[in-house]
Order: structure tokens, then sequence, then C-alpha cells
């Protein structure tokens, strides 16, 4: 067969036959020599059903990875379809995959989300998988331990909440003094904050807040403290 290109589609295989083939380039002098030969089996059926799929969240918390193994004749196998949808709904979105994985972004916090999957060759759709399922990840819990330290300056310091599933990514104090203005400052290694610059004599209070890739955790109950300790609360 004459081909203008370098790809060839063979149409009207029979299916499970094997099929060789190899190939050469041609130009005004002359044909040049053959390639080595390959061999391809027709596709004779669809693909087995898909094992159960693996998901869980990601190291961010922000996505869950889905993945799977090849069924039996993978060699065969032209793409998958993932099918998910949240836990209880009668509908389901679907999607093309080439590979065996596929990372699920756009979540909605604390949903639970169900999966499976089925593989494609040219003699169709093969079954679906089982479904497997995962939770999406919240955004970290409400600290609860706070405290402040009188002093020339001020220490805070707390203990990490639960993440929700997605690593904690840094915190934000919230400070002011008594009656004043909030100021916010991000903390984003440790437990731990020193306020420095603070006025003698002055009652200031804080607040803590844990953050992901989630979104923000509630705010902790307040924490006050005076400057200097030259005045008892």
């Amino acid at each position: 067969v004459a081909v203008n290109g370098t790809s060839w589609t063979h149409t009207g295989a029979t299916a499970g036959t094997i099929y060789e083939y190899r190939v050469r380039a041609a130009n005004a002098i002359g044909d040049g020599p053959w390639s080595n030969s390959i061999s391809v089996q027709a596709s004779a059926t669809v693909p087995a059903q898909v094992s159960t799929p693996t998901a869980q969240l990601n190291a961010a918390g922000d996505a869950i990875d889905v993945s799977w193994t090849a069924p039996g004749g993978a060699q065969f196998v032209t793409g998958y379809t993932i099918e998910w949808k949240v836990s209880g709904a009668v509908n389901g979105t679907t999607g093309t995959v080439s590979g065996t994985s596929w990372r699920h972004y756009n979540l909605t916090p604390g949903t639970t989300y169900e999966y499976r999957v089925r593989a494609t060759n040219d003699a169709g759709d093969g079954p679906w998988s089982n479904t497997t399922s995962a939770q999406a990840a919240t955004a970290p819990a409400k600290i609860t331990d706070l405290t402040a330290v009188s002093g020339t300056t001020i220490q805070l310091s707390w203990s990490a909440p639960s993440d929700g599933g997605g690593a904690i990514t840094g915190y934000t104090v919230e400070w002011k003094a008594s009656g004043g203005n909030a100021t916010t400052v991000p903390v984003f290694i440790g437990t731990s904050w020193e306020h420095t610059g603070v006025t003698a004599g002055t009652l200031y209070e804080y607040r803590v807040r844990a953050a992901s890739a989630v979104g923000d955790g509630p705010w902790s109950s307040i924490a006050s403290a005076w400057s200097n300790s030259t005045k008892l609360p």
C-alpha cells in the first residue's frame, strides 16, 4: 500500500487476526530497504473489566487522585472513560483518559465522591469497574489552645489543629489593642508568634486561624495579655 505521510490506518481488519506490518521509504531513485516487521492482533472483543480503582487525597488536599490497573489484553486498550459523581447522586460526569490515572480538582470541601472506570478498544467499551469513593478535604479545624503571655513583648503560642485532610500551609494572627482596630499578620512557619513594639500598660487581644489549600479554618477564641506586665487584668 502506498502512503503519503508517516502513518496509516488498517481498516476492515478481521477481529482476532494477527497482522504483520513493515514499511519502506521511496523517492525518485527507488525504494529503500524494508523495516523490521511488527505484529499486532486486531481486537476481537472489548477489554476486560478494570479492577476497582483507588481514590485518595493528594498531599496538598486540594484534589483526589484516582488510579487503576490496565485490564487483561491491555495492549489493545485505546483509552479509558472515568465517571465521577457526588455520593448518592443519580447522574455522573464522564471524561476520557489516555493513561491509568486522573486527578479530580475543584472539589466541594467535605463532600464524598464516587468513581468508576472502563477501558475502550476498537471493538467498543468494556464493563464498568466497581465503584470506589473518597472524601474531599475540609479547611483546618478551630485552634482551641491559644495562649498569650504578658511581658515587654507578648508571646503567643498554640497547637496545630486537625488539618481536615490537607496539609496546613500557615496561620494568620489577628491582634488589636483593646477598643482599637484589628491588624492581621501571616505566620508561615511554626505555631508561635512574638508581638514586639507593644505599648506599655496596654491590653491586647489576639486570635489565630490555620489555612490549607482548601481554605481558612475558623478563628480561635480570643486570648488577652497586658504589655510589660505593669497592669493586671
